[in-house]
């Protein structure tokens, strides 16, 4: 999930003509604070020249919620997402559903 969620954050920024930056994306220590955390805003405020709650907000209204429940702009900029359970959910049946055909594929294989 956290790399589902950096390609959601590099997409926006994209759009927003921002390319090339660091997008990092951490575990958060408290659950009141989500389950994952950037602190790309802060990191852009610099860049872009302007605020990094402004930047967060930016983020958070163009980011694509699929598998995200919220995500929440805090201050000095952080940007805390919380997961869909059901979304999370989904995976797991799908994992217990194939057992241990989970993650096969038939890449290179010869017929």
């Amino acid at each position: 999930m956290k790399s589902v969620i950096q390609d959601k954050i590099q997409v926006v920024l994209e759009q927003l003509g921002v390319t090339g930056a660091d997008i990092e994306v951490t575990y958060t220590d408290h659950p009141e604070h989500g389950d994952y955390a950037s602190n790309i805003a802060m990191k852009l405020a610099k860049t872009l020249k302007r605020s990094p709650l402004d930047i967060g907000h930016d983020i958070a209204e163009r980011i694509d919620r699929e598998g995200i429940e919220r995500v929440e702009v805090v201050a000095p900029g952080f940007l805390n997402f919380f997961v869909d359970e059901k979304f999370l959910a989904g995976g797991v049946r799908l994992i217990l559903e194939q057992q241990a055909d989970f993650g096969k594929n038939s890449l290179g294989v010869v017929i």
